[in-house]
């Protein structure tokens, strides 16, 4: 790598950049950078600190890269995390022509950042309904370096300072979320101390980040079998169903007329990008929307056969009895068997259809003759959707009540379970 480095001066063209590329990186005319060939046309450009010729031992350094389709954005974040490491993660992604950076502090995820307009803090802000777009554009013109968006929509009372706080939490999350659906791209991560006056560092759960990552993963295969991508549109089905719909789901319902693409709903919803995708996931089960007549989506996956449901089970039951043996060993004084049994109890719709007459034996495990029972009693449609989002409930279920009683320091064993859950499903 140190053979590849070189060091130029970008008053003396050593580069080319247009003044915006120098925006964007946050260069100016008279730094000079060192430059790193990382392979398959990805450099790295670093800032060198006044009087330095050469990159010092200081520098951030490629400690891992690597490419997406063969090594998932969810495990090298696990990995960064469970090894407690200090850097930024940049990914360049192929499906969106787009770079996000995760930025960690001992393993934990402090901030994150991304070159598409939907993820900047304006945007996120604007879709949760604290600011609206005229606010965005009227205070354009005063933003610098120094004066970010954040602190001048305090300035003005547009948004309290908790507002901003709990946005910049939200963009965050919402960037990290998202990097864990795309399956085209390379990596690299920068081993190193961050310049803690270039971001907010706020404090973010990383093992709940990663949970919910694996999740929405999950979720994202169901949703692309009705909603291939960002530019399907959908019309309203006459007459609707007589079905109620909660207010989230009707206003992404009201804003469905045959000319909006889903991306364009998504931006119009005031909602995240994933909470609309899975309300439009609904209304399309449901039977309120339809694609438009001349839009066409192949079906990946529909239906389940109950051999794959089997298999699935087979895979899920030594998961659940590792947390139940787990939370024993933890807490010998709790009655695990009641606490995990607790999930059965008054459940409804599709879960009561998955789990009915369903306990968990004393091995914490699932008598899988009783599921397959009600599994088989499901049409080929449901059979896949309804079984997977019942299982993958139960397993957060446990996994949330195992983190109580895991110390610090003891990620190692929920990410195992993590790795495991990803397999078996």
């Amino acid at each position: 790598m140190r053979g590849k480095d070189r060091v130029v001066s970008l008053k003396e063209g050593g580069l080319k950049f247009s003044q915006a590329q120098l925006k964007s990186l946050g260069l100016t005319e008279g730094d000079k950078v060192s430059v790193s060939d990382l392979d398959d046309g990805v450099y790295l450009i670093q800032r060198l600190s006044e009087g330095m010729d050469a990159v010092s031992g200081g520098e951030k350094r490629a400690a891992l890269k690597g490419d997406i389709e063969s090594f998932s954005l969810i495990d090298t974040i696990a990995m960064l995390h469970t090894n407690r490491k200090t850097g930024i993660l940049h990914v360049s992604i192929k499906d969106v022509d787009a770079t996000k950076s995760v930025y960690f502090k001992n393993g934990e995820v402090v901030f994150a950042s991304s070159s598409l307009l939907e993820d900047r803090l304006g945007e996120s802000l604007r879709r949760s309904g604290k600011i609206t777009a005229d606010q965005i554009e009227g205070i354009q013109k005063e933003l610098t370096p120094k004066k970010k968006i954040g602190k001048l929509l305090v300035e003005k009372n547009f948004i309290s300072p908790k507002e901003l706080w709990m946005g910049v939490r939200r963009q965050v999350e919402e960037i990290v979320y998202s990097l864990f659906r795309y399956r085209k791209g390379k990596f690299v991560f920068l081993e190193g101390e961050v310049e803690q006056e270039k971001i907010v560092t706020i404090s973010l759960m990383t093992n709940e980040l990663i949970m919910e990552g694996v999740r929405r993963v999950n979720e994202w295969e169901r949703f692309v079998e009705k909603i291939p991508s960002g530019d399907t549109i959908f019309t309203k089905r006459t007459p609707s169903p007589d079905l109620g719909l909660n207010p989230d789901e009707q206003a992404i319902l009201d804003l469905v007329d045959g000319d909006r693409t889903v991306s364009q709903i998504c931006s119009a919803s005031g909602k995240t990008e994933f909470d609309t995708y899975r309300a439009l996931f609904y209304l399309v089960q449901a039977g309120f929307i339809t694609l438009r007549e001349g839009e066409a989506v192949e079906v990946i996956g529909r239906s389940w056969s109950i051999d794959r449901c089997r298999g699935v089970l087979e895979n899920t039951n030594p998961i659940l009895m590792d947390i139940y043996s787990i939370i024993k060993v933890k807490a010998p004084d709790v009655d695990v068997s009641k606490i995990l049994n607790s999930f059965f109890t008054d459940l409804t719709g599709d879960f009561a259809n998955v789990f009915k007459n369903v306990s968990l034996d004393e091995k914490g495990g699932l008598a899988i003759a009783d599921i397959m029972a009600n599994v088989e009693k499901l049409n080929d449609q449901e059979r896949g959707p309804f079984f997977l989002k019942a299982i993958n409930e139960l397993l957060y279920f446990e996994l949330f009540e195992l983190k109580q009683y895991l110390k610090k320091g003891e990620a190692e064993e929920l990410m195992e379970i993590i790795n495991k859950m990803k397999a078996a499903t």
